[in-house]
């Protein structure tokens, strides 16, 4: 019995009471963290219709799917993310070379987000991935292509980042959402 589940346009995660976590769905980018992955010839060769566990035996509080990764934070709030990689949204300081057939950075089992923090929640988008730290400081990584990291830069040239980066500003959030190519935040104040 699951007791919680997300949800992206193609896969959908879920954890149980002792927080294992379980996949299904699409699974051409490894995002199901079974340790398999589609092929080249054949992307659907690793789908799943049943759930299947995530790989490592980590025990996670929560978790976040969008676009073709997913992340979970563990009851210590470390940070472990899975699938496509082709933009960093992975955050363990690696990526593909910037196009979506890219596959070489792809993870299909949970790799750490480096940066060695501590965070409350994680929030998903298509191709980045957003989280906040206790205090309420939001970092962002992945793709940036439309500003969505919130770090002042913007473009499809150098801007994408593979570790977590903090946002501009002094801005403390209470929430944090991410979106396709945006991100959304509430402060603690309730200013969104």
């Amino acid at each position: 019995m699951f007791t919680s589940l997300v949800d992206s346009r193609d896969h959908r995660c879920g954890l149980v009471a002792d927080g294992k976590a379980y996949c299904w769905g699409n699974n051409r980018s490894g995002q199901l963290g079974d340790g398999t992955a589609g092929s080249a010839t054949d992307y659907r060769a690793a789908d799943r219709s049943v759930p299947v566990a995530v790989l490592g035996g980590r025990t996670f509080a929560s978790l976040s799917a969008g676009g073709s990764h997913t992340c979970g934070l563990t009851r210590a709030g470390t940070a472990y993310c899975w699938g496509a990689n082709s933009q960093g949204q992975l955050g363990d300081d690696t990526s593909g070379n910037g196009d979506w057939s890219d596959t070489t950075a792809n993870r299909s089992t949970p790799v750490a987000v480096l940066g060695g923090r501590t965070f409350t929640s994680i929030a998903v988008g298509g191709h980045h991935t957003c989280a906040l730290e206790a205090g309420g400081v939001a970092y962002c990584w992945g793709l940036n292509q439309d500003g969505q990291l919130g770090d002042g830069t913007t473009g499809t040239t150098g801007t994408n980042r593979v570790t977590p980066t903090a946002i501009s500003g002094t801005l403390t959030f209470a929430t944090i959402t991410a979106g396709r190519h945006h991100t959304c935040g509430v402060t603690v104040g309730g200013a969104a």
